[in-house]
């Protein structure tokens, strides 16, 4: 624009004229990106990120814009935003169509960039393309087999690479990756169900599925229970199995057979030979071959024969024992008598159809041995065992012998069959048949015999029933017979009622003789060598009252014939078990004791009687049981109710109390906090032991200690046996803490240094150490101070120890933003005025090094190449190719930068070069 200005002073004297034209060239400029392309899912949100670069003068805001085209013009703009971020918009975009974001920079019109701006500065856009969520074709249902790895063919559309996720039946989920759109998804160990796909990723987005797929899994038959059997000849064999899986509906065996239902028999095979059976059903999924080959051996065993010899009375019977017994289907198992062992066919004198033995008769002979023998084999026609089958089998033989049992003829009296006052003593004998080898036992009843009573006559004193026993040595066959022997009318008959029994309620008993036989003028004496006659001792009835025995003799003074009899008189004194129980102590709290007599004994029921010295009861006193209200004596009467007799017991009661503790030391913990403290019970007096103590909810046998204590004010409780109980409070030191402050969480940019100086408060002598750690390390040891640079968040713990040893520990989160400064210049002038000569960066503390600069032309020469210097804003390039000057004229450069941290980041973008 031209400007003229005139200037005079205040004489009046000539004016000055100065005129002239300038054109003020525009300083705004956008800037530009970091990205130099990017692909982003239609569904996320598009984040940029502005590098920083770029001008703005006083009034200037910059916005940023998507839209079509790489022109710096304006058109077709789809969005404009403060930030550079964008979310796609369906209903004027399209997904795989590429689209450009460019900074803008100009006046600031109402909040928006004045688009009229005649220094507008409008970047040329970075693409920028959305994407499309992928999807899957889904296939239809298929039918395999469980043996089979089932590969199902899935067709993408989208951005390769693929990553399908999905779930069998419900159960865990899986995923598979695929490097183009098409491929096969391969399914192993699946039963029958659903597959069901839930998402799907490609290269740029994920997306939800609802698709499915139904798969009808056959399992393969099986065969279980194989058995073979061999017909009764061994001739043959059947082949049976069960089949298991699969279809049951449409099983199939291949070979002779029947098969009904699972169930498959075959028809009859000859003994050796070989068989196979080919087992499937309609979906022939992984058929089952049976085959084999088998030969029928002889398994007939007739077992063996429990047992020695046997001797047998003849009628009497004798069960025989087996084991080991094994039949064939159309075997039996009979017994056989015979005379030869050896040679048990040609032998055989009697078949038993059962282990039940008895003597047959002829041919059988009492008085020799024969032999019993098992016979396994087949049934013949006539049901008398087949001796001709080749797997006949005897068991081991066991001698058997019949023998004769012995007969009493008569038991003949000698010289008469009855007693008289002369014939005082009768001889019985035994008449037998000859047979040797008998043993006599002669018994009576109301009779008398004189020793010995195992002969073959013996001799009696007494009217009466006797008999003879008989038996055989060997065998121990018997038979008796038995005879009454009388007395003549002149004999007294003694019988005397057996009396009852003395004891401590029945001093004396009646010995009653009144229903003895005898005569007319009878005379009755009484006497013993061991009891007490205390009247009656000239009666038929006489009175005793001691234990002992006691005789009768009855004389008939008619004919002088007397005949005595005895009774023994016994008694039952004996007395019960008082048992009071243990001395008693009535536990603290408790009003009574109770007294028990539940260890009494006696030979019937019981009856209980308390009573007391100096105590006092409440209660019934006539029970088992009774209470003790007080300290005292009391005593425990027990009466047998069967006999009268009685027993006593004493047991003492006393009161409880009196439960004292003393000395009781404290230690308190040497640091806050820690429960190193002790509270120790020296001395229990009083109550009775053992003795419980119990530090809040801690209990253990006292005195002792309690450990592990931590500073605090406790209930302290001691218990004796009895129940008492002495409470107190004990206080236990609580010691002052180490504290640590290392200040509040702190923020701070990339690359920036901090020093870390605790305030450390300790109550000790003073700080003994320092560690200072991170979750995976210790950084420093002993270090009262810490100085770190950090590059990613740092959670930093500071433990401490006095020299007391007592710890202390604090934490600090450091969180570090992230902020790459980078300047990149998009115009130089290397015209050696020393301003702006050299196209180079400059980075701030978060910057390691350039790894590289490279600048081409616009055809794609290389121009300039350096690598591994400082981003210093001076080293570069001065705009010189192989030492000459390069014209103005815009260049491209890439440079890739290092930062502090490791990471690396490429920057593209146009250079100027100006004059």
């Amino acid at each position: 624009m031209p400007f003229a200005f005139q200037i005079w002073d205040a004489t009046g004297c000539d004016t000055l004229q100065v005129t002239g034209v300038e054109n003020c060239d525009c300083l705004t400029d956008a800037g530009n990106f970091i990205e130099t392309m990017v692909d982003v899912c239609w569904t996320d949100t598009l984040f940029l990120t502005f590098s920083g670069n770029g001008f703005l003068e006083g009034d200037d805001i910059r916005q940023y814009v998507l839209h079509q085209g790489t022109s710096i013009q304006l058109q077709s703009i789809k969005a404009w935003n403060d930030q550079p971020v964008f979310v796609f918009d369906p209903t004027t975009m399209m997904t795989g169509v590429t689209y450009y974001v460019s900074p803008v920079a100009g006046n600031n019109l109402s909040g928006t960039v004045d688009t009229t701006d005649l220094c507008l500065s409008v970047t040329p856009g970075i693409p920028v393309i959305f994407h499309g969520s992928p999807g899957l074709i889904t296939p239809v249902g298929d039918t395999i087999c469980a043996s089979m790895i089932y590969d199902l063919p899935v067709l993408f559309n989208g951005t390769a690479p693929y990553i399908l996720s999905y779930q069998m039946n419900g159960g865990a989920i899986q995923q598979q990756g695929f490097v183009s759109g098409t491929g096969s998804l391969s399914i192993t160990g699946m039963t029958s169900g659903m597959v069901q796909f839930l998402t799907l990723s490609d290269g740029y987005c994920t997306t939800g599925l609802t698709d499915s797929f139904q798969l009808v899994v056959h399992s393969s038959p099986s065969v279980i229970n194989i058995d073979v059997d061999c017909d009764g000849s061994n001739a043959s064999y059947v082949v049976t199995f069960q089949i298991t899986g699969g279809d049951s509906t449409t099983y199939t065996v291949s070979g002779p057979g029947v098969l009904t239902g699972t169930v498959f028999q075959s028809d009859p095979l000859s003994a050796g030979s070989t068989y196979s059976f080919l087992v499937t059903d309609q979906h022939d999924c992984s058929p089952v071959l049976v085959s084999g080959n088998h030969d029928c051996l002889c398994q007939t065993d007739a077992g063996d024969l429990l047992g020695g010899p046997v001797f047998i009375c003849a009628g009497d019977s004798l069960w025989v024992q087996g084991s080991g017994t094994f039949l064939d289907a159309d075997d039996t198992l009979v017994y056989w008598l015979v005379s030869d062992f050896m040679d048990p066919v040609k032998t055989m004198l009697w078949q038993f159809d059962q282990s039940h033995l008895f003597y047959p008769g002829l041919p059988v002979m009492t008085g020799q041995v024969y032999y019993v023998v098992a016979v396994a084999g087949n049934s013949g026609n006539t049901g008398a065992i087949d001796t001709t089958d080749v797997c006949l089998d005897y068991s081991n033989s066991i001698p058997v012998t019949f023998v004769q049992p012995p007969v009493v003829h008569a038991i003949l009296p000698s010289p008469s069959n009855q007693f008289t006052c002369q014939d005082t003593i009768i001889t019985l004998a035994a008449i037998t048949a000859p047979v040797s080898g008998l043993n006599y036992s002669w018994t009576t009843f109301g009779g008398t015999l004189l020793p010995p009573a195992n002969l073959s006559s013996v001799k009696t004193t007494s009217p009466g029933w006797y008999t003879i026993l008989l038996t055989e040595q060997t065998a121990g066959c018997q038979d008796s017979a038995g005879i009454w022997l009388g007395a003549s009318l002149g004999l007294p008959q003694v019988a005397i009622l057996p009396p009852a029994l003395l004891n401590c309620m029945q001093l004396s008993v009646t010995l009653d003789a009144s229903g003895s036989v005898t005569g007319p003028n009878s005379v009755f004496s009484w006497s013993t060598f061991d009891g007490q006659i205390i009247s009656g001792s000239s009666t038929s009835v006489a009175q005793v009252d001691q234990t002992g025995t006691y005789q009768l003799s009855i004389t008939d003074l008619s004919n002088n014939c007397s005949s005595t009899g005895s009774i023994l008189v016994y008694q039952d004194t004996i007395p019960p078990v008082a048992d009071a129980g243990p001395d008693l102590v009535i536990p603290c709290g408790q009003s009574a004791g109770v007294l028990s007599g539940i260890n009494s004994s006696g030979q019937s029921a019981l009856s209980f009687a308390w009573s007391t010295q100096g105590g006092a009861l409440s209660g019934p006193t006539n029970q088992m049981t009774a209470h003790a209200a007080q300290s005292g004596k009391y005593l425990l009467t027990v009466t047998d109710n069967q006999n009268g007799c009685m027993d006593a017991d004493e047991v003492n009661v006393t009161q409880a109390g009196g439960l004292i503790v003393s000395g009781i030391l404290v230690d308190p913990p040497l640091c806050f906090g820690e429960a190193s403290g002790q509270i120790t019970l020296e001395s229990i007096t009083g109550g009775q032991g053992p003795y419980q103590a119990m530090l809040g909810s801690i209990s253990m046998p006292a005195p002792g200690s309690f450990s592990g204590i931590t500073g605090g004010t406790y209930l302290l409780r001691v218990n004796d046996a009895l129940g008492c109980t002495w409470d107190s409070t004990v206080v236990v030191e609580v010691p002052p803490a180490v504290l640590i402050d290392l200040g509040l969480d702190l923020t701070v940019d990339f690359g920036t240094t901090v020093v870390l100086t605790p305030n450390v408060l300790s109550p000790g002598s003073g700080i003994g150490s320092f560690v200072w750690s991170d979750p995976d390390s210790i950084l420093c040891l002993g270090c009262p101070q810490l100085t770190v640079l950090p590059t990613t968040d740092m959670f930093i713990s500071l433990e401490v120890e006095d020299q007391m040893g007592c710890t202390a520990e604090e934490d600090i989160l450091i969180r570090v933003i992230l902020r790459r400064r980078v300047f990149i210049p998009n115009s130089f002038s290397p015209n050696f005025d020393g301003i702006n000569d050299v196209f180079a960066l400059s980075g701030g503390e978060t910057v390691d090094r350039v790894k590289s600069m490279a600048v081409y032309d616009r055809w794609g020469n290389s121009l300039f190449l350096r690598k591994d210097f400082p981003a210093d804003g001076i080293s570069g390039w001065n705009g010189q190719y192989r030492g000459q000057q390069m014209d103005p004229g815009v260049y491209v450069y890439v440079v890739e930068v290092v930062f502090i941290d490791g990471s690396e980041r490429l920057y593209k973008g146009d250079l100027q070069i100006m004059r």
